[in-house]
This record gives structure tokens, C-alpha cells and sequence, in this order.
């Protein structure tokens, strides 16, 4: 049984992650075309929209997923309930996006984002039928279907928006990108896990799971705007350009983030959920992930501070060059977040989402007060803030997480540090380089010489300081080459 777990867990770390890298890449090369294509303007008025749109999207299953994804057993009235109640919830989200148009336009004095609020406006409908789909596959494991739909509805929905805004649509061409990879994905989920809605709504099956799902709104909410009150501030503020270089520079600083944790995150719920009640278990499974998280996240994100100025200006042109500092300030904040967001699956696959509820709220309120005091100062002074707020707030989340498995703190910084300072010698190794080289190499070769430098002075220190995350890693990736068995697993949840 335990090695049928391991097999499981494996094959879908695989999927989840590889598949999150090639979307990730596949997304990169159009954002860079489409960066070309438009102006910072362009993308500061989608920022103005999404900041709203992608919290009540993020808010809109009112944590019924999780909540199915957490539930040892699930009925047929669980799902279908859930998937009508969806569609509702996400029907009227849509109509009120759409009403609401007007008003964003008077809010920030910018008639242009009246149309695009009733461009995306459909948005929460395409979301909220997934919900389910989205659901039932997690609690199999599966993610390798999940990660190719995700790579298909990114490259078509990619090639989509670059065509559009050659043909001179603007932002809107940014705006069909969201809404054709939500909808591509949808359709495909459902194909993917084989379950359709029943004709059956039950208020006590819904009830069943609101215990859970109740405090999820709510810890969402308050992480929402805490990431992203300072975009809302900076275009209110500041001006759509300025919120478009700051929107760039964090979008580029939380890609490790999103596309390693985030993908290890969406694994380990479900994971660590199946042996929530054998804790010691769950305790060594969790040390594990973070050390390889940060074997991949560290490097990533000092290797974005310190190659910043070839990353944007060989990639984004000098139009971006004001990116620059907010980048390198963002890619440390990133750093320390890439491990505070695992902690999470802790509290979640615990059954204590109101613990989670009670650190968020302490947390994100203290993020907030930052970035407000620290507006006055600028995109610099804002990413500065978000440094200070990463490394105070990370304290408590672990600590109180790692409590419930009986995990210290001081226990978890122990098995990190080899990775940090492998990662400062990577850094400082590219900094030397750079002063050898100056500025004979054009942008983009620079950044591929530090990256080829950086990359293999990593891996030496790597091996040197004898980090045990390394030698993990080496072995997960020789299982997951052996072919998987056990299939899908709980097929019966379909």
C-alpha cells in the first residue's frame, strides 16, 4: 500500500511540475511576443481589471474544491450539488462584472476599461464549471492530463492574443488570452475525468462540506489583497504605465513561486490529505518537499536579482528598464514566500483551515499596513515593503504549521541552508563574470552566459556542500523514468 502511494505521489509530482514548467515556457515566449506587441499602458489596464477579477475568481468556488478534494468519501449528490451551486455563483459574478463596468472606469478615470470589463466578464462563468472536474482529478492524483490540457489551452490561447493584437486590437487581445485558455481548459477537463453533472441538488450535501469550505474564503480573501493591494494603490495612484511596470516585475518575480510551489502545492493537498491521521508520516513528507522546493526556488530567484538588467532589456526592450529594481527587490521577497506557501497543505490536509484562517488574517493585515506606508515612495518603495512583509509573516506560518506534526521551526531552516549558500556562491560567481565581461556581450548574450555560468557553479556548490534535497531529488527522478503502475487510482470518486 505504502509503495503504491509512493508511486502515485511520484507520477503526479512529475506531471504537475513538468507540466506547470512547459506551460510556464509556452507562456513566457508569448508574453515576451506580445510585450513587443504592446505598450506597458496596454498591460497596466488589464492589471487594473485582474486585480479584481482574479480575487473573485480565486473566491468564486467559495472553497468547495478544497473541500472535495479533502473529504475522505464523496456522494454523487456532493458533486453534482457543488457543480449547480457553481454555476450559479459564477452566472452571477459574471453579471455583475459586467454591470460594475461603468464603475471601474469612473474609479480610476479611464474610460478604456469599461469595454474590457464586459470582455472578461465571462470569466467566472468558464471558471466555475471546472471547479468539479478540476476536483475529481485531484483526488486521484491525476495530473497528467490536467498538465497537458494546461500546455494546449496555453498555446492556442497564446497564438490566439499575438494575433489579435497584430491586428491591432490592444488590450483586448490580452483579454481574449483569459478567456480562451479558461475556456479550452474547461471543455478539456471534462473530457479528462469523465464525470458529468446529475440532475440532483442537495442543500445537506452542500452543508456537508461547508464546514471545511467556510474558512477558505475568507483566508483567501485576506492573502488576495495582501499580494495585491499594491498593484491596486500603484494604478490608482500612479498611472496605468507605472502599474504596468510594477505588474511585469512581479509576474517575472513570482514565477518560481507560482510554477514550482504552486504545482508542488497542488500535488501535496491531496497527497498529504490520504495519510492526514498518521502525522510522523505527513511530518517527513512535508520536510522532504521543502527541501527539494528550495533546491529549485532559491537559485531561481537570486539568479533574478542578480541578472535582472540582461533579463529585461535583452527580453522586454528598453521600454521595461524602470522594471529593473522592482524585479531584483521582488525576486527576495519571492525566495522566502516559495517556502512560507507550503505550509498550507499543512493546515489544510490537518483539517484546519480556521488555524490557517487565524495566521493569514495576523499576517496579511501587518502586508497590507506595509504596502500602504510604503506607497508614497514608488514601485521601489512598495517592493521593499513586500521584502520586509515575506520575512515577518513567514515566521508565524511555519511556526503554528509546523505544530501540527510536531515540526520545528529551527528544524526546517536547518535543512535549508546548504541551498542558500550554494546559492549566494552561484551569485556571486555571476557578479564576478559580469565585471570581467562588462559590456561587451549584447543583452540577451549576457543573460545566457550568466545563465550557463550560474547554472553550473549552482550544481558544484551543490554537490560540494553536500545538500541531502539534491541526492533526494536524484533518486525521485530515477523512480519517476520507471514505468508508473497503479493507474489512476479511485477511479470510483468519478
Amino acid at each position: 500500500m505504502a509503495s503504491q502511494y509512493r508511486r502515485q505521489v511520484l507520477s503526479a509530482l512529475s506531471w504537475s511540475v513538468s507540466g506547470d514548467i512547459a506551460a510556464q515556457i509556452i507562456r513566457a515566449g508569448f508574453g515576451v511576443a506580445l510585450a513587443r506587441l504592446l505598450s506597458p499602458r496596454e498591460f497596466g489596464l488589464l492589471a487594473m481589471l485582474t486585480i479584481v477579477t482574479q480575487f473573485v475568481a480565486a473566491n468564486a468556488d467559495a472553497g468547495f474544491e478544497d473541500a472535495l478534494v479533502q473529504k475522505p468519501e464523496l456522494s454523487e449528490a456532493h458533486r453534482s450539488s457543488v457543480f449547480w451551486a457553481m454555476m450559479l455563483i459564477g452566472g452571477a459574478l459574471t453579471l455583475a462584472l459586467a454591470t460594475a463596468a461603468p464603475w471601474f472606469a469612473r474609479f480610476y478615470d479611464v474610460p478604456e476599461l469599461r469595454p474590457l470589463a464586459l470582455a472578461l466578464s465571462p470569466l467566472f462563468l468558464l471558471g466555475a464549471a471546472g471547479v468539479v472536474p478540476r476536483a475529481l482529478l485531484a483526488r486521484r492524483l491525476d495530473f497528467r492530463r490536467p498538465a497537458a490540457l494546461g500546455c494546449v489551452a496555453a498555446a492556442v490561447a497564446g497564438v490566439g492574443a499575438v494575433m489579435l493584437a497584430v491586428r491591432g486590437f490592444g488590450v483586448l487581445s490580452l483579454a481574449a488570452q483569459l478567456l480562451l485558455t479558461e475556456a479550452i481548459e474547461t471543455v478539456l477537463l471534462f473530457r479528462a475525468c469523465g464525470w458529468r453533472p446529475r440532475d440532483r441538488f442537495s442543500m445537506a450535501a452542500l452543508y456537508d462540506l461547508f464546514g471545511f469550505s467556510a474558512y477558505r474564503p475568507l483566508a483567501r480573501t485576506l492573502g488576495y489583497w495582501a499580494r495585491n493591494l499594491d498593484q491596486l494603490l500603484i494604478g490608482k495612484l500612479l498611472g496605468s504605465e507605472q502599474l504596468g511596470l510594477y505588474a511585469r516585475a512581479y509576474g517575472l518575480a513570482r514565477a518560481p513561486v507560482v510554477y514550482v510551489s504552486r504545482s508542488i502545492v497542488a500535488v501535496m493537498f491531496p497527497s498529504l490529505a490520504k495519510i492526514q491521521h498518521d502525522t510522523a508520516r505527513v511530518r517527513a513528507v512535508f520536510l522532504r518537499t521543502t527541501g527539494a522546493v528550495a533546491l529549485a526556488t532559491f537559485p531561481l530567484c537570486i539568479g533574478l536579482a542578480v541578472s535582472a538588467e540582461p533579463l529585461v532589456v535583452g527580453a522586454l526592450g528598453e521600454a521595461w528598464r524602470d522594471t529593473i529594481p522592482a524585479l531584483q527587490l521582488l525576486s527576495l521577497a519571492a525566495l522566502v514566500q516559495s517556502i512560507s506557501t507550503l505550509s498550507g497543505v499543512l493546515y489544510l490536509s490537518q483539517g484546519r483551515p480556521d488555524l490557517h484562517l487565524r495566521v493569514t488574517a495576523l499576517q496579511r493585515i501587518a502586508t497590507m499596513a506595509a504596502i500602504v506606508a510604503a506607497v508614497r515612495w514608488g514601485l521601489r518603495g512598495v517592493a521593499a515593503a513586500q521584502v520586509v512583509a515575506a520575512v515577518v509573516s513567514a515566521v508565524p506560518t511555519l511556526t503554528f504549521a509546523g505544530e501540527l506534526v510536531g515540526l520545528r521551526l529551527r528544524t526546517l531552516l536547518a535543512s535549508l541552508w546548504r541551498v542558500l549558500l550554494a546559492s549566494l556562491v552561484m551569485a556571486g560567481a555571476v557578479l564576478a563574470a559580469r565585471f570581467w565581461v562588462g559590456e561587451r556581450l549584447p543583452p540577451l548574450a549576457l543573460l545566457a552566459f550568466e545563465a550557463a555560468l550560474g547554472g553550473l557553479t549552482y550544481w558544484s556548490a551543490v554537490r560540494a556542500l553536500h545538500v541531502a534535497a539534491y541526492h533526494d531529488v536524484l533518486t525521485v527522478l530515477r523512480q519517476m523514468l520507471r514505468p508508473v503502475a497503479g493507474g489512476d487510482g479511485e477511479r470510483a470518486d468519478a
